[in-house]
């Protein structure tokens, strides 16, 4: 069951990827490169989209969606029946998409130097760093 939600929820960002992709147009300050999701710093730039620009709601689908989609998988895994510990902790109530959105573009802008890694990676940074767990302690994340 997890594995088939799993490649659907994969499936389904994937498709939604090329859909961006292809509706992005060179007047914009965003162009393919961003909507494929690759770093963080393309992440941040979608994620940062002004409201006057002509990409403004595949941006924002784009990286609402990729924030969903990162919170879902990190909540299965870590979930009751998770096999992993949670990597963040966010507050209850939980931020808005568009409160994490901002708060992950300013965490980018502070630390450049992860632009370049994955963006789940990136992602998953500023939501350790931002949202951090009381316990267990970082070494034992991992059950065993």
């Amino acid at each position: 069951m997890r594995r088939t939600a799993l490649s659907l929820a994969f499936l389904i960002m994937g498709t939604a990827a090329a859909t961006a992709q292809d509706s992005a147009t060179s007047s914009d300050s965003l162009n393919a490169e961003a909507f494929r999701g690759g770093n963080g710093g393309d992440l941040a730039r979608l994620c940062a989209v002004k409201p006057d620009t002509t990409a403004r709601v595949l941006a924002m689908g784009y990286c609402h969606g990729f924030l969903a989609g990162v919170g879902q998988v990190h909540r299965v895994l870590t979930g009751t029946d998770g096999p992993f510990h949670p990597m963040f902790c966010p507050p209850q109530p939980p931020p808005t998409l568009f409160q994490v959105a901002e708060q992950y573009v300013a965490w980018m802008q502070a630390h450049p130097e992860h632009a370049e890694e994955l963006a789940v990676n990136a992602l998953l940074r500023f939501a350790d760093a931002t949202y951090p767990c009381q316990s267990p302690p970082a070494a034992s994340r991992r059950r065993r």
